[in-house]
């Protein structure tokens, strides 16, 4: 009855929450998290986590990432050109770098350090990608660019911390080398066989009324593909985000994907934030160096992001305004961000104080990025109107100067005539 109990106070926090807030313009991300603050052990106290609200939030990790990779195309490895490759370089090592001293100034260890410039690096696909397709930039240069560099930077972001995860607390006894070659291996022949798989299936069943059916051999491909990742030695937000960019080709019926992101959103994912924010003890603010971390680490991710994506657009002939947005585009931090500082957590390699300035920075920079994207999307979309209009009236001008020279030219031979 205590599970059923607890349940209760999880959705219903969710609900309220986020119904709330909503009204006011706070994130529903946001909204799940402050929930979980209040209803914890270091508030209210009225809620506290237990191993049954502990296994939905875990299912709900590996749905978080799996929704992200389901978001990232690969195709977009055709829009990885010169200028998205400069602005992935300067927008990744400019960050890393950012949270390596930030977090080796206030005496964290080398592998703690490493783990905060790896989260540094990420992104947030789900949050850039609504802001593109609103603007319209999506299937412009600016646009693709932006785009192409959030998806490599979470996979970037994600392969470094599988790697730093694996070399210090590896969860197979496989060689290092061994353990990756058999990892990409798996990944390029599961990307061959699961298409083939779903058409034979779908041959088997026919196509009338098959989306509840769809639904549960979704779910055996994805549980069945998480369980082996896991005795491969993937941790389950890695293993989430490969499962879903393998999956992205298979689950493309509309419908499907509305049933899976429902299951996802209005259950497992919505119970991973609450968890985070009943874990999460604002008493670690209590100094000034303790706020001072809070304000470096999302001041410091911000000035890395937007600098390093200005001076790579400035430098591929972009605007000024033009490179701003980029700069500012890849500034969200949420899925990959969150998912990886509690993966980092579990291993003791990341304390309460920098998971709360990490959820400081995704709520920030998930508040903060689109308003200033809509922003300079407007004085970019305003300069093109000036543009266009400046070139119109150019082009009337000549038109003019043109008219005016044949009447010279005609008047000139009616006198000669």
């Amino acid at each position: 009855m205590t599970d059923f109990i607890n349940f209760l106070i999880v959705i219903t926090a969710g609900v309220v929450f986020s119904g709330l807030l909503s009204r006011i313009q706070i994130p529903y991300v946001t909204a799940l998290i402050l929930s979980g603050i209040v209803i914890g052990p270091y508030a209210l106290n009225i809620f506290t986590p237990d191993p049954t609200i502990e296994a939905i939030a875990a299912i709900g990790v590996i749905f978080l990432m799996f929704m992200a990779g389901l978001e990232v195309n690969v195709k977009h490895k055709k829009y990885l050109t010169r200028n998205a490759f400069l602005l992935i370089t300067l927008n990744s090592i400019l960050p890393f770098l950012t949270g390596f001293c930030i977090a080796t100034v206030f005496g964290y260890g080398i592998m703690s350090a490493l783990v905060l410039g790896i989260v540094f690096i990420s992104s947030s696909v789900a949050v850039i990608i609504p802001q593109l397709e609103k603007s319209g930039l999506i299937k412009k240069e600016l646009g693709q660019n932006i785009l192409t560099a959030a998806i490599f930077e979470d996979l970037g972001s994600l392969l470094l911390l599988s790697m730093a995860l694996q070399t210090m607390m590896p969860k197979t006894q496989l060689p290092i080398i061994a353990y990756y070659v058999i990892l990409l291996l798996s990944v390029v022949v599961m990307k061959l066989a699961l298409p083939t798989i779903s058409k034979t299936y779908h041959k088997l069943i026919g196509e009338r009324d098959q989306f509840e059916r769809d639904l549960l051999f979704f779910f055996m491909i994805l549980v069945g593909t998480a369980i082996y990742f896991e005795a491969l030695g993937v941790h389950s937000i890695v293993a989430g985000f490969i499962i879903g960019l393998l999956l992205a080709e298979t689950v493309r019926h509309e419908r499907l994907m509305v049933k899976i992101r429902t299951l996802s959103y209005g259950l497992f994912i919505p119970t991973f934030f609450i968890l985070i924010g009943t874990k999460l003890d604002l008493s670690v603010l209590v100094s000034a160096e303790s706020y001072l971390f809070v304000g470096l680490v999302v001041f410091g991710l911000i000035v890395s992001k937007v600098v390093s994506g200005y001076v790579a657009g400035r430098l591929t002939n972009f605007s000024k305004t033009e490179s701003l947005l980029m700069g500012f585009a890849t500034t969200p931090q949420l899925s990959t961000t969150l998912a990886a500082a509690f993966a980092a957590l579990g291993f003791g390699l990341l304390d309460n104080a920098t998971i709360t300035a990490l959820v400081a920075l995704s709520i920030v920079t998930t508040l903060t990025a689109p308003l200033v994207m809509r922003q300079l999307t407007a004085r970019i979309k305003q300069s093109e109107r000036d543009l266009a209009v400046k070139h119109e009236m150019r082009k009337i001008a000549k038109e003019r100067k043109h008219a005016k020279k044949r009447r010279v030219v005609k008047a000139r031979r009616q006198k000669e005539k």
